[in-house]
This record gives structure tokens, C-alpha cells and sequence, in this order.
């Protein structure tokens, strides 16, 4: 088999493909968060507003890349989305505020927050928000 017939094989998996813009939403989340905190916002304010431009650049992501979901793009799918982001967020914003609680660097706790969250948002994307029939 070549090595682009295995490229193509690989990228068929959907948690490839999650791992793939969950790293790009990731980064994302965490410049915003670094940026922010480096202007003097609180960690846990800096960790809401990095998951808030997350939140919008993985719904358009997830949806057509990671899941590729056939149904179109609608109220329906962004609200169960919209849902599994609050779960997130909550779980995101009590792991940072526990691991800065538990004086770990803010650096780090996000990074490790963000593993978290990710766990989390593959389980709840795949079985709940983008689910197909």
C-alpha cells in the first residue's frame, strides 16, 4: 500500500480527525488564554474567553472536517453543540480553578484542561451533538 493510500486510510478515522482540529481548537484556546493572561486577566477569565473562540471555530470545524456531517449546518445541531459547550465549560473552568487552587502554573493548568476538555468533548461530540442516524 502506498503512503498515500495509508494517509487517506488514516484520515478516515473520525478520531484522527479529531485529534487533528482538536490540536488547531486547542492551540487556538490556548494563545487566547496565554494572550489574555499576559494582559493582566484573571486565569479563570482568560480560560472562559480562550473556550469561547474555541467554541466557534470547533463547531464549523468538527462539523465538517472532524464528523462530516451530512445534514446541514442548523439550529438544531448548533444548540446541541451550544449544550455540549457548557458542559465543557464548566468542566474546563473547575479543573483550571482547582489546579490553580492546588498551585499549579497557569501555563500548565490549562494545558492540562484542555486534555481534559478534550476527552470530554470527543465522547460528548460523537454520541451527542453530531450523532448520525
Amino acid at each position: 500500500m502506498s503512503l498515500q493510500a495509508r494517509a487517506t486510510v488514516v484520515l478516515n478515522e473520525p478520531v484522527v480527525r479529531f485529534l487533528i482540529v482538536g490540536s488547531s481548537v486547542a492551540a487556538l484556546d490556548f494563545a487566547c488564554f496565554v494572550a489574555l493572561v499576559a494582559w493582566g486577566m484573571s486565569s479563570v477569565a482568560a480560560n472562559i474567553a480562550g473556550m469561547t473562540l474555541g467554541f466557534f471555530a470547533g463547531l464549523w470545524a468538527h462539523y465538517a472536517i472532524t464528523f462530516r456531517v451530512q445534514e446541514s449546518l442548523n439550529w438544531r445541531l448548533a444548540a446541541r453543540y451550544g449544550l455540549s459547550f457548557v458542559f465543557n465549560l464548566v468542566l474546563g473552568t473547575l479543573a483550571i480553578h482547582f489546579l490553580l487552587w492546588a498551585t499549579v502554573p497557569a501555563a500548565l493548568a490549562k494545558f492540562i484542561t484542555i486534555a481534559i476538555v478534550a476527552a470530554s468533548n470527543f465522547a460528548v461530540s460523537k454520541l451527542f451533538v453530531f450523532r448520525q442516524p
